[in-house]
This record gives structure tokens, sequence and C-alpha cells, in this order.
């Protein structure tokens, strides 16, 4: 629910009374990929008791504060939930310390690798198959004629469709970003990865 939230606040950031936008939220959803797993970022519990609580209609700020606290509460009663929720908690808080009083940059690290170290600091629990990269398309620097140097709007993408587009070719290691080609990036539908003249997939 707290994320559904969030993306109300994005559909009515204008906060324009007259012209309010509208939600539709799916729940009828098939969760699992073919092997049967669980293949969605939200946990189940997460989900199941995130359903029960919406309700249709106009709900005010407080009635969506009111609905994340009862999201909350209903999780901390199941006791693999909690145990979780409390372990993240502390690991996070460990984490937050670091970075608030110490700093990124006077600590000491086993490695240089950046990639390792964000790993080491992320705050956000994240899983691995939802992870993204930040790429920049090579079609927006030809359409709006940007100079590389100075570009910096960059396109999430997830990490096995990093992987996919490198072992293909088409992924240049810049000094401040990664560039990919074969891709047609607009504003309004997203990520298209072409394949071909007739096979386009769409991120």
């Amino acid at each position: 629910i707290d994320s559904l939230v969030q993306r109300m606040g994005r559909i009515n950031r204008r906060k324009n009374t007259e012209k309010v936008g509208n939600v539709f939220i799916q729940t009828a959803i098939d969760c699992r990929n073919k092997k049967g797993e669980w293949s969605y970022p939200y946990r189940k519990e997460i989900i199941d008791c995130s359903k029960n609580i919406l309700q249709e209609g106009k709900p005010s700020l407080g009635n969506l504060a009111d609905w994340v606290s009862l999201l909350y509460k209903s999780l901390l009663e199941i006791d693999q939930v909690r145990f979780e929720f409390e372990n993240k908690f502390e690991k996070g808080f460990k984490k937050y310390e670091i970075i608030t009083e110490r700093g990124p940059y006077t600590l000491r690290f086993s490695t240089d690798n950046a990639e390792e170290i964000a790993k080491i600091l992320k705050l956000r629990d994240i899983d691995e198959k939802f992870e993204k990269i930040d790429v920049i398309p090579m079609n927006i620097i030809e359409e709006e004629e940007n100079d590389l140097d100075k570009f910096e709007n960059t396109v999430g993408i997830y990490k096995w469709l990093f992987g996919i587009l490198r072992k293909d070719g088409k992924v240049d290691d810049m000094k401040r970003f990664y560039l990919i080609h074969g891709v047609d990036y607009g504003y309004e539908c997203g990520l298209k990865i072409i394949e071909n003249k007739e096979d386009v997939f769409i991120i």
C-alpha cells in the first residue's frame, strides 16, 4: 500500500481538485513463474494484506496513512514476517549510522569495486531480480543532440536485461555511465528493445 500511495501522489502531483487522476489497481494477478516460484517484487503476505485493506472511492491522505499503518500491524502478526522485518530494520539502522555518522568516504573497504560498495551501503531491500542499472540510450543523445560529457539524464533498466544487451555488444562503457545501442527510448512509452524490424520488446 505504501508503494501505491507513492504512485497516487505522482498521478495527482499537481493537486488539481478539478482534475483528479483516476487510479486503477489490478488485484487479480498471477505472481508465479513457469516453475511455480514467486516472481513478484513484494512478498505474498504483503500483497494479500494490501488487497484486504484497499477500498474503492476517493481516500483522503489520512485514510491512506491509516491503511499503511494497518498493513504493517497486520504483517507484524505473522511471526516469520515480523522476524524478517526486525532483522532488516536492525541491519538497515546500522547502515544508516555508518552513512550519517561516519560517511562512506571515511571508511576503508576491502574492495575498490563501486558496485560492491554500493551493495554494502544500500538501504533499500530489493530482490536481485529487480535491481536496475542506470544507462543512457543512444537515440536520446542523437535526437536531442546532447553533449555526452554534459548529459546526466539516465534510464534504469533491469540487470538481467543489461547483461543481455552487453552480451549482444550493445553496451559501451563510458567514463561516467553506460551507453546502450539498439534501443528506442521515448518519455511516453519507455524503453523498446529492437530485436529486428518485426520484433520489439517493451520495458
